[in-house]
């Protein structure tokens, strides 16, 4: 594949900025737009001891539920009936099947060995973890922890483990942005998943995630919203690898709400499905949201997070041409950023192809028009998408009219009721594109249809012969846990 462009060797900068707990000066993060700032909580001296009935200030931001790298989800929960002098906070595993699982350890206050009188906040686990080994006792690293992701320290100073709560957060603003909006979003009404629970016929409604920490939920329901991230529902690698391919230049609105539904519904495969995510220079703050929301599922490997500013004006086939060469996996699915891909969806992709389709349609609403799935090796022959048009309109058309034409090809238009789009107008299709061309986005359709349509009845079903097809990207690469929270 002489014509993928390459990805620079030098990965763009992602450690995460420190802060302390205690006084001092304090350094604040950068807020994003739906988090306005971003407080850090201070481990006083002996002193600064709170009544008997509530929970010192430094562990009240750990009452919530966690994503743990090294055991899943995690929930930190008030002890259920503690008795004088026990711990009040325990930490729990969630998201587990069957009956409520034991807890796995407790939070408290300890005395810093550094003899200052101020505490250290420890993570004490009651039984010996398979996970940890000989190590039992985890301290709060104080200087790169913030409220809503926590590193762990063991007794030697390394990092042993991370809590991230920022992923979580982002998957519940945007499960309740699709949740107001499901009609919009061409999601069923929650009416007519009433009734088919009544017919015993009812899947899981994954979307509807709990808004705040509810307890028994969090702890006993299996299966249900975060259940997905549970590291115990994994998939078997099958016949086929999936990429979805997508791209965003400037669509932070509708990529912090469909992005994080998108990566919950895709993890328990993420041994053999990658989310390959281009950005186009954006600086409408999508670009730091990712790398700071979903920096969980970039360490996991399930989102491979790209950068170019080598297409200074929008062009729909070029930006997708480059996700689509980010990709080495069997299938490739063009994903537009406003698209939800829903529970299933990549295992009813690898089930069809299993089947002997060698090209899907998922187009269930508008906004779905483009969600084709192909092979890596289709796409190649045929050279991606046709770059030789205007920035908009009937490229994805064109290419599955390509992909049909071919020997062999099977086709198949498919409809999953969990499978919508965030709704787009026109107007933002070419907001980004280069302000010479003035023809708005109809016109532009319209052109591309009939050039397109020509050179398919002429037998040109290669494209891009003149030109090495999409840009040059630079990979982001997430430094580990371990690498980060020691520099």
């Amino acid at each position: 594949m002489e014509n993928m462009p390459m990805l620079a060797k030098q990965a763009l900068d992602t450690s995460v900025i420190p802060w302390s707990i205690g006084s001092g000066a304090v350094s604040q993060e950068k807020a994003l737009p739906e988090a306005r700032s971003v407080k850090p909580w201070s481990v006083g001296t002996a002193d600064a001891s709170p009544g008997a009935d509530s929970f010192h200030p430094a562990l009240q931001p750990l009452l919530r539920d966690w994503r743990s790298e090294r055991f899943g989800l995690l929930a930190v929960l008030p002890a259920v009936h503690p008795q004088q002098g026990e711990p009040k906070l325990e930490v729990w595993r969630t998201g587990v099947a069957g009956k409520r699982p034991p807890a796995l350890g407790r939070l408290f206050l300890e005395d810093a060995t550094c003899g200052t009188g101020r505490k250290d906040v420890v993570f004490e686990m009651y039984e010996r973890s398979e996970h940890f080994g000989h190590l039992h006792r985890l301290r709060l690293a104080k200087q790169r922890s913030r409220r809503r992701r926590v590193f762990w320290l063991e007794t030697e100073g390394e990092c042993a483990d991370c809590w991230d709560g920022r992923f979580l957060d982002a998957v519940r603003t945007a499960a309740a942005w699709v949740e107001d909006r499901r009609t919009d979003v061409g999601l069923p009404p929650a009416s007519r998943l009433e009734n088919s629970e009544q017919q015993g016929e009812r899947q899981t409604d994954t979307w509807h995630l709990p808004l705040r920490l509810d307890l028994e939920r969090s702890v006993l329901g299996p299966h249900k919203g975060f259940g997905f991230l549970d590291d115990t529902h994994k998939t078997a690698q099958p016949a086929f690898t999936v990429a979805l391919c997508v791209t965003s230049f400037n669509r932070f609105w509708q990529l912090r709400r469909a992005l994080p539904l998108n990566l919950l519904h895709c993890w328990p495969h993420r041994d053999w499905v990658r989310i390959h995510l281009v950005d186009f220079g954006s600086t409408d703050g999508s670009f730091a949201f990712v790398q700071d929301r979903c920096r969980v599922a970039i360490q996991s490997g399930l989102l491979c997070l790209y950068h170019t500013d080598e297409l200074p004006f929008w062009h729909a086939s070029v930006a997708k041409n480059t996700a689509h060469l980010c990709a080495n996996e069997d299938i490739l699915v063009n994903l537009d950023c406003d698209n939800l891909v829903g529970p299933q969806f990549v295992e009813d992709v690898v089930q069809h192809f299993v089947n002997g389709n060698t090209v899907l349609q998922y187009h269930t609403t508008d906004g779905t028009c483009g969600r084709i799935v192909c092979t890596r090796k289709q796409f190649h022959e045929l050279r991606g998408y046709d770059e030789d048009a205007h920035p908009m309109g009937a490229q994805d058309s064109d290419l599955l009219l390509r992909l049909r034409a071919l020997p062999g090809a099977s086709f198949r238009r498919r409809f999953l009721r969990f499978s919508g789009a965030i709704p787009n107008d026109k107007t933002l299709k070419v907001s980004c594109v280069d302000p010479m061309n003035r023809l708005r986005w109809g016109q532009m359709d319209a052109i591309n249809q009939q050039r397109f349509k020509h050179r398919r009845e002429n037998g040109k079903l290669v494209r891009n012969l003149d030109r090495q097809y999409g840009v040059a990207v630079q990979q982001v690469s997430m430094h580990c846990i371990h690498e980060s929270a020691n520099k």
